[in-house]
């Protein structure tokens, strides 16, 4: 098979950013695949078909993460690029995308990934969001990403989100307390019901992947997860991947996973202990 890509979109209601989206992909991929996220209730598979795009309508959840390992098998093509309706990738990326493929060495790649608040242009986080499907796997619970087994390479090139809605960095932080106490909940009861999590070319029971010992972790000891995860994630991302050089900028970015890790412990423990019910 030649490297052909295959773009794959999860989406729910996006009628207002997706055509940028589809926009800086269409010319440059082999197929959209498409999973919306409960019965739609805008124009966005009206506009995901002017684009050729293979639709599929799934239960809605609220979170699109546990559709990936679904939307993965899907996808017919060699590579896979895995984008948000609010995403969009550079001029430049997209004349180098074929280019990229073509590199037999790699079998992933991570871009600089590009939010913009108020003028203010964020320069220092950075996604992986193009793999080769064959070397990938899924674990569909929310923060965790596509993975892969080969080779990971950092690329200079540019994905860039799209934040119009938020005024502030202020905003930014209430959506993120709204977002990850509802993601939290949905994570919770999927731990709660641990054998139903869908994954894609891993086994949780009989493989090491990489998010294995935080997965065993919140599974087995919530409680000490909840003290360790959270903690964890902050400082990893504001000392470590040096988020604090973005000032308050980069303090409010670096409590996005840390939240959602809090929020999943703390629901867990509440429904391990009859207090919450699912």
């Amino acid at each position: 098979m030649k490297n052909t890509i295959s773009a794959i979109l999860i989406i729910y209601n996006e009628e207002k950013r997706l055509k940028k989206c589809l926009d800086s992909i269409c010319d440059v991929v082999d197929e959209i695949v498409v999973v919306h996220d409960g019965p739609c209730k805008d124009r966005s598979l009206e506009i995901c078909k002017k684009y050729g795009a293979k639709i599929f309508i799934r239960e809605h959840v609220g979170c699109s993460d546990p559709h990936i390992p679904f939307i993965i098998e899907q996808a017919k093509s060699k590579w896979i690029l895995k984008i948000d309706a609010d995403e969009s990738i550079s001029s430049n990326l997209r004349k180098n995308l074929k280019k990229i493929v073509n590199n037999n060495n790699i079998n992933a790649f991570r871009f600089k990934w590009i939010a913009e608040i108020r003028g203010k242009r964020s320069t220092f986080m950075s996604k992986q969001i193009l793999f080769l499907k064959e070397k990938i796997y899924s674990v569909g619970l929310p923060h965790f990403q596509i993975e892969t087994y080969g080779k990971l390479e950092k690329s200079d090139f540019e994905l860039l989100h799209d934040t119009y809605e938020f005024d502030s960095s202020f905003e930014l932080l209430k959506s993120y307390f709204k977002k990850d106490k509802k993601w939290g909940k949905l994570s919770a009861k999927m731990f709660f019901n641990f054998n139903e999590i869908p994954v894609y070319n891993c086994d949780l029971k009989k493989t090491n992947i990489k998010q294995i010992k935080k997965i065993k972790l919140i599974k087995n000891f919530p409680m000490l997860a909840l003290l360790i995860i959270p903690l964890y994630s902050f400082c990893y991302c504001f000392f470590k991947n040096k988020f604090y050089k973005q000032g308050w900028m980069g303090f409010v970015l670096s409590l996005h996973v840390p939240l959602h890790s809090f929020y999943t412990c703390y629901y867990l423990i509440l429904y391990r202990f009859k207090i919450y019910k699912i």
